[in-house]
């Protein structure tokens, strides 16, 4: 972009662990893939906390836990109560992956 004279490309970016339910959804007439689920509801309000916090990536504690040890610099940054849920939610800022070989990445099987 920069070499276009394009300002940087921006995004903001909020992940969320949980089971949730996709496929198909609509009519006959009218059909479209979805995913739907509290999960999704929650990555989709980190993704508006990226701006208040003025960060790329979050998080939430249940996918920072399920992270491969060592994987990824995490920097907690609050314990936030999001519309629609009872519990507050931890969430963490993603600030950089820690690099490996591709033969050294874990196998998640």
């Amino acid at each position: 972009f920069a070499r276009q004279g394009l300002p940087p490309l921006a995004i903001r970016i909020g992940l969320n662990t949980g089971e949730v339910m996709t496929g198909n959804l609509g009519s006959f007439t009218k059909m479209r893939f979805g995913c739907l689920g509290d999960p999704i509801n929650l990555a989709s309000r980190l993704e508006g906390l990226c701006k208040f916090y003025g960060v790329g990536i979050i998080c939430s504690g249940a996918t920072h836990d399920m992270l491969p040890e060592d994987s990824f610099i995490c920097r907690k940054l609050d314990l936030v109560q999001v519309k629609g849920r009872k519990e507050p939610t931890r969430v963490y800022e993603v600030v950089a992956c820690q690099c490996w070989h591709p033969e050294e990445a874990p196998n998640h099987e």
